[in-house]
């Protein structure tokens, strides 16, 4: 799956200024255009973005087993996220909140109660969970071979921005410094991968789960999956 970068040193009708490049979970990408121009670029994106991100490129493409494997595991990783987000705010220690992690990690069922019951505590409400039959459907295409179908896809990955668009709505408007930090720490990641480029740039993109601490609006919809497919793939072939 890839990202779309344009070289800003060249004009903007310039064929050769548009460049791709693999996903990085360090969020630091090199690369230079057609006309030779060098980029070294720091993102500070969630990994979480970026695995319903290479979901939707997926169905866009037609490999709908893997769009589910991509949006279960940005569901998964937006639930630790919250654990994440929430032990901060409680001021966990880190050590611990890692020692702690480290016997959920391997078992998502684990990672799952782990949320269940700190959301409860957090907001005396039951939390928001994935659908039984989407959990199966999951399921069916991982441990029994099932081949989904487009419908199945985006069905499935429809059901998983609109449970977590408006959990990520929520952290925003009451974690927001703690969200910073992490964002911060993914950049400084980036830069650190960087560390042989003599300069980088910050980049920020909006990806199918609207994520970004300093929006004006902090109650954005869920992403319609069937509208950005079309979207998608309406979109001209470009130089």
């Amino acid at each position: 799956m890839k990202l779309e970068f344009h070289c800003w040193k060249c004009p903007k009708d310039a064929p050769g200024r548009r460049i791709t490049a693999a996903f990085s979970e360090q969020g630091y990408y090199s690369f230079r255009c057609a006309h030779g121009h060098v980029h070294d670029i720091v993102t500070g994106t969630m990994l979480f973005e970026l695995l319903a991100e290479t979901g939707m490129q997926a169905i866009v493409d037609g490999y709908f087993r893997d769009a589910i494997a991509s949006f279960m595991a940005s569901y998964e990783r937006t639930l630790q996220f919250y654990i994440d987000v929430v032990s901060r705010a409680k001021d966990i220690d880190p050590a611990t909140a890692d020692a702690t992690w480290k016997h959920v990690s391997s078992q998502s069922e684990r990672q799952l109660g782990m949320y269940i019951g700190l959301y409860q505590l957090e907001n005396n409400a039951v939390p928001p969970l994935l659908a039984q039959k989407h959990v199966n459907l999951r399921n069916r295409v991982v441990h029994q071979g099932y081949l989904p179908s487009e419908e199945d896809a985006v069905l499935f990955a429809q059901a998983v921005v609109d449970l977590l668009q408006p959990l990520l709505n929520g952290l925003m408007q009451r974690y927001t410094a703690q969200i910073e930090s992490f964002i911060a720490a993914q950049t400084a990641k980036g830069a650190t991968a960087a560390s042989a480029a003599q300069r980088t740039h910050n980049v920020f993109f909006e990806f199918l789960l609207r994520f970004d601490t300093e929006a004006d609006d902090w109650n954005r919809p869920p992403a319609d999956i069937r509208a950005e497919l079309k979207a998608r793939r309406d979109l001209p072939s470009k130089g």
